[in-house]
Formats: C-alpha cells, sequence, structure tokens
C-alpha cells in the first residue's frame, strides 16, 4: 500500500468542512423560509400556505452536504476515493448557486489539492484491489 499524499487529506478536511457548512446553510435556509411561510400564511388567513413548497429548496444543500461531508470523511481518512474530485466540483456549483462564498473558496482549495498529480494518482490507483487470477 502506497503512503497518502498530505494535500489528499488536507483536501479531505476540507471537504468535511464545507459539507458541514453546507448542511448548516440548508437548515438554516429551511428555517428562515419556514418563519417566512408561517407569517405569509397567517397574515392572508390561509391562502399563503402555497409558499411552504418553498421548502423544498434547502434540500439540495442538504443532500449534497451529506454526500460531501461523508466524502470529506473517507478522503481524510485516506481511503482511495475516485470520485472525490466530482463531489467537490457538485458542492462548488452548490456553493455558487446558493451564493455561499466561503464554501466556494473551500471547494476550489479542496479541488486544487485533489488535481496535485500525487493525489489523483493514489485516488484512481486500484492496485490493491486487484484479485490475483492465478
Amino acid at each position: 500500500m502506497s503512503e497518502v499524499p498530505p494535500n489528499y487529506k488536507n483536501a479531505g478536511i476540507v471537504m468535511l468542512v464545507a459539507g458541514i457548512m453546507h448542511m448548516m446553510h440548508a437548515i438554516i435556509l429551511g428555517v428562515i423560509i419556514f418563519l417566512y411561510a408561517s407569517v405569509f400564511a397567517i397574515s392572508t388567513f390561509g391562502i399563503g400556505c402555497v409558499c411552504y413548497g418553498c421548502l423544498l429548496w434547502p434540500v439540495l444543500p442538504a443532500v449534497v452536504g451529506v454526500g460531501e461531508a461523508w466524502t470529506g470523511y473517507r478522503v481524510m481518512s485516506g481511503e482511495r476515493v475516485p470520485f472525490a474530485r466530482t463531489m467537490s466540483i457538485i458542492g462548488l456549483v452548490n456553493a455558487a448557486v446558493n451564493m455561499n462564498v466561503v464554501t466556494v473558496v473551500l471547494e476550489i482549495l479542496a479541488l486544487m489539492w485533489l488535481g496535485e498529480p500525487a493525489s489523483a494518482a493514489y485516488a484512481n490507483d486500484e492496485s490493491d484491489n486487484v484479485i490475483d487470477a492465478a
């Protein structure tokens, strides 16, 4: 088994933090939308209950946050995760759509570290998983 590159583990730490921040953003956004929808529903005597449908918006950041935190934990522990860069790109798009500047910076940092030749070679190396036919 080859040695884990330090920037590979650093990218995992950054992805874990970004995933947790995505989940926190989703929770805060859900609470704000719920409060706004409740006030609007009360003030319009129930007609504004349609606004509760907006509570579906925080589902995307929450799902991406869970996936990224799980991937970040696996990368941080030194496990080979070939789709780590893809998950980081999905997190970057999610952060940009939700206008979360801190997680945009964290995602770019994780992509830089995962894109290094040593990290990419380690993540995509499956020599430990090869079963000898002989």
